[in-house]
């Protein structure tokens, strides 16, 4: 706006100085003055509509190549940084828990009769020959476990063997917070019975494999070790009521107190 005032200023000072001197001359001549100053005048206001036009022009101009070139190449969508899925990796990963369950499974399926029996029939024994090999390992078993028991029996005679004295932590907590310590470090709350050992007491009360014991005798237990400290109390044969939880369900069983016949699923762990 200031470029365009100075130009007309000067413009009008160069037109007018012009027709002043055109009107001097005309004069010395004896032409009119008048006529020639409406003239001069028409042509000034057309100079001055011409320059003001091309001044636009140069403005106009200049504003188009100073401003920033527009961006006509569209931008071709950003790469992405994170490799693409597999459907293995969408999976969702088992927890810790979920495996330690899903180990426990395969070993208790592995302790089973029936598939004894079957890895014998394919080691080349033929399918009686097998079952009588599995009935050969549970007396066996059924063996090993009276002896241990009457040794045990005759080690703790005259000490107390009460589960209060052998788990002072337990003593300490009381039962209720003994459950929610086991539970915040992960560790079982119950007495899982993996398997049963054929023709045992166990079997003989009706106990199946996948049961939990919850109690002996009266006793809370929270795992087999429980279950086996109580066994070797009290007079042996004597029968005693343990609780079980089955598939949701509570029940109670009659045994005689004694070793029971039972497989925790952990390998050479029994009851």
């Amino acid at each position: 706006m200031v470029s365009k005032t100075i130009i007309f200023c000067i413009l009008t000072s160069s037109l007018v100085s012009a027709a002043g001197t055109a009107l001097v001359l005309s004069t010395l001549k004896g032409e009119p003055q008048v006529a020639k100053a409406r003239i001069n005048d028409s042509q000034l206001e057309q100079r001055i509509s011409e320059l003001e036009d091309r001044l636009a022009n140069i403005t106009q101009q200049k504003s188009v190549e100073q401003a920033p070139p527009i961006n006509v190449i569209a931008q071709a969508p950003a790469r992405s940084t994170t490799a693409p899925q597999t459907t293995a990796q969408t999976e969702t990963t088992p927890s810790f828990d979920e495996l330690r369950e899903r180990r426990r499974e395969q070993r208790i399926a592995q302790l089973q009769p029936t598939y004894r029996a079957q890895q014998f029939v394919k080691a080349g024994f033929a399918e009686e020959e097998a079952a009588r090999i599995v009935q050969l390992e549970a007396r066996e078993s059924l063996r090993q476990l009276n002896a241990q028991y009457q040794a045990r029996r005759q080690q703790l005679e005259g000490q107390d063997s009460s589960l209060a004295s052998t788990n002072p932590i337990r003593a300490e907590l009381g039962d209720e917070n003994y459950e929610r310590y086991l539970e915040a470090n992960g560790w079982p709350t119950k007495a899982s019975v993996g398997s049963v050992i054929g023709g045992s007491p166990g079997e003989n009360a009706g106990l199946r494999a996948g049961d939990n014991i919850v109690s002996y005798a009266g006793e809370r237990v929270f795992n087999l070790g429980d279950v086996n400290l109580l066994t070797a109390q009290g007079r042996v044969g004597q029968n005693v009521l343990i609780e079980v939880e089955r598939e949701g369900e509570t029940l109670q069983l009659s045994i005689p107190r004694g070793p029971i016949g039972v497989n925790s699923g952990r390998r050479g762990f029994r009851r």
